[in-house]
């Protein structure tokens, strides 16, 4: 049995992601769990490995997600949104690593991907053992970002956070896992390199960051890898838009 199931939140207003999302999914995790939060179903859920735990569009983006949550058997999970689909292959004996840790207790969620808005003074975090997890910046404990998770702390989260819109969901959540002592962390490589003003590219788990911006797909970061996935899926990206 895998050590973590992989969890997508989307929305059908966000349904034209979800054929890449689908595809890439499957290419490198075909034998995860795998669950899709969202308002309706898709026929791409009519395979094995797929659940869907469908929430109710009036409520809010804190309660749909735990209404979810509460629907998820395992305990360590990957947390991401649809456009945070992968574009290259994982390290699968780090992610099982950081599940490892996160199952005893040493950290409770790790961000796969190095971002901050500030300059970074690298700090390991010695009681996971892992030398590729650091501390993150004190203004982003918690980033709506592809992490690994333990389930219960992660609720915690977004039962604790406020905010009527996901931006400021994610403004306030580094108060509140530091006022819960939730304790989180961020990968980095050597091998990491920079992307735009805030963020590295992730090679433990290589994923666009994000592929839709401000409702548009990503092109003026990840135009030389994006283009050619959407292309392969048949997703029309002069529908959405590019920026």
């Amino acid at each position: 049995m895998a050590e973590y199931a992989l969890i997508f939140y989307s929305h059908s207003d966000y349904s034209d992601a979800w054929v890449p999302m689908f595809e890439q999914t499957n290419r490198y995790f075909p034998d995860h769990k795998k669950y899709l939060f969202s308002d309706q179903s898709t026929k791409e859920l009519e395979q094995e490995n797929w659940q869907l735990i469908k929430y109710d569009d009036r409520k809010g983006y804190q309660n749909r997600v735990i209404d979810c949550l509460d629907q998820v058997e395992e305990d360590i999970v990957m947390f991401h949104h649809e456009d945070m689909f992968l574009y290259g292959e994982p390290r699968y004996d780090q992610l099982s690593d950081i599940a490892s840790v996160i199952k005893k207790g040493n950290i409770d969620i790790v961000k796969l991907i190095c971002a901050s808005y500030k300059p970074i003074e690298f700090e390991n975090i010695k009681s996971t053992e892992l030398s590729y997890i650091f501390e993150n910046p004190p203004n982003l404990k918690f980033a709506i970002q592809p992490s690994l998770c333990n389930k219960s702390k992660l609720r915690m989260i977004y039962h604790k956070t406020g905010g009527d819109s996901i931006w400021k969901f994610e403004a306030h959540s580094s108060h509140v896992c530091d006022y819960l002592d939730i304790r989180t962390g961020m990968t980095f490589f050597e091998t990491d390199q920079k992307r735009g003003k805030y963020h590295w590219d992730s090679s433990i788990y290589p994923y666009f960051a994000t592929a839709i911006v401000k409702g548009k797909w990503n092109f003026a970061e990840y135009e030389d890898i994006l283009r050619p996935i959407l292309e392969q899926n048949n997703v029309d990206y002069l529908n959405r838009g590019v920026c």
